[in-house]
């Protein structure tokens, strides 16, 4: 199961029809009504059989639900140091100074999740308590960029290194990266390649870049393709930064046909990801465009399609020879599209029961009640 973001109606009906669960997937609905803050759905699945650990206690923490967190704790359920972590991060301090009163650990890491989280407010409360920090409260902080918590961190002696202005690269935060250079943090050869990596949107991003002589590649002309800024593209590619067929699956996605377009009369290379990343974006034209200019598509476009309820463009595709299966069906259930669902049934497209799964995952009780109701296994 992938995230605490299903309803507890959809739980609960479920394991009322008889859904079969795992072990794993059994512990993770506890997580899930903590999540929640649902004292009563976690009393309804503890007598019911559901196991649980630290993470229950986490998950309660980490969305601040300081009611299920005295709950669970009332009850025996365990806890560790990510559980103040995970208050730290939220901005959550009542959970925090509640865990922190009876016994939780508060160590470097709770506040290098507050870094993390951008709180300032929790960061100063955990020094004055006296926990821990090192390194990694600066990386964190760079990583979201908090530029007010850096300078924070900074001015009471938290230490930092090259880690720090990577990580700030990683997530493109250039705010953080120019004020970290500014003050002195230092920064290696992997920073500048890792730059090219994750690409620059404007051209005063790639007018600093170069001149401070990172290195670029077609990471970055994907990055201006996908934000549709063409002139930088252009710019960039006059300048010698190469073109590959990302940039073309980035402009389809976000439906730049200009720019999809200027970069195949310039050479650029494209190939199923192009068809797929327009299904994606729900970009119809774009999509005809690239399949009357002889792009490949594959399953994947339908799939596309399906997950984010782009009906008109899937039933395109579909009467254009690209295929589906049981794996579309799942796709939209997944999304939470019925209308795409009943579509695809109407034309006799098959199912399986990953189509419920999916419907569990993503919390929805109608799509999940809709495919019972036609048939479709679990």
């Amino acid at each position: 199961m992938r995230e605490a973001t299903a309803s507890v109606g959809a739980l609960q009906w479920a394991l009322a029809n008889g859904f079969p669960t795992t072990p794993y997937a059994r512990s993770q609905m506890i997580a899930w009504a903590a999540r929640c803050g649902s004292v009563e759905v976690l009393r309804w699945l503890r007598a019911a059989g559901h196991p649980w650990g630290a993470f229950a206690c986490s998950a309660a923490a980490a969305a601040g639900r300081l009611a299920a967190l005295q709950w669970l704790r009332a009850r025996g359920c365990p806890w560790d140091a990510f559980t103040c972590g995970a208050a730290a991060e939220g901005g959550h301090l009542d959970c925090l100074r509640w865990a922190h009163a009876h016994g939780a650990a508060c160590d470097r890491w709770t506040c290098a999740a507050a870094a993390q989280g951008g709180q300032l407010r929790v960061l100063e409360w955990l020094r004055a308590s006296g926990c821990p920090w090192d390194e990694w409260a600066c990386r964190f902080a760079a990583e979201r960029g908090h530029v007010a918590v850096l300078a924070w961190l900074r001015a009471r002696g938290c230490p930092w290194g090259e880690a720090t202005c990577l990580s700030a690269v990683l997530h493109r935060r250039l705010d953080a990266l120019r004020w970290l250079r500014a003050h002195g943090c230092p920064w290696d050869r992997e920073c500048c390649a890792r730059f090219a990596e994750e690409g620059a949107v404007r051209a005063w991003m790639l007018q600093w870049a170069r001149a401070h002589k990172f290195h670029w590649d077609s990471y970055t002309t994907a990055a201006a393709a996908r934000r549709g800024h063409l002139e930088v593209l252009q710019w960039a590619h006059t300048n010698g930064c190469p073109l590959d067929q990302r940039a073309c699956a980035d402009a389809a996605r976000g439906g730049h046909l200009e720019v999809l377009s200027w970069a195949r009369n310039a050479g650029c290379e494209w190939d199923k990801s192009t068809c797929s990343g327009a299904a994606a974006g729900g970009h119809l034209g774009t999509l005809q465009y690239a399949r009357n200019h002889s792009c490949p598509w594959s399953i994947n476009t339908s799939s596309e399609a399906a997950y984010h309820g782009h009906l008109q463009l899937l039933q395109w595709a579909h009467a254009n020879g690209c295929p589906v299966d049981s794996r579309v069906c799942s796709e939209a259930a997944s999304g939470g599209c019925l209308h795409v669902l009943q579509w695809l049934q109407e034309i006799g497209c098959p199912w399986d029961g990953s189509a419920c799964t999916e419907a569990i995952i993503g919390g929805h009780l109608d799509i999940l009640q809709w495919l019972r109701a036609q048939g479709c296994p679990w």
